[in-house]
């Protein structure tokens, strides 16, 4: 167990040795990605919304 858990220690030590603050831009780049896909999401469930609602409308005339 001893091992795993240095083991595991040391890889934590190279990834953080690794690791960068993202810049400016690289933030505003996720941000309009995730952006873009809730937006393609929430559509998606518009769409499904409204083909329900309307063939639930058409069944009962």
């Amino acid at each position: 167990m001893s091992e795993k858990l240095k083991s595991f220690w040391e890889d934590v030590k190279r990834t953080i040795k690794v690791a960068s603050k993202p810049t400016y831009d690289e933030i505003w780049q996720m941000f309009k990605i995730t952006i873009i896909g809730f937006l393609i999401v929430g559509l998606i469930g518009f769409v499904f919304q409204l083909a329900g609602s309307l063939m639930a409308g058409a069944a009962h005339p």
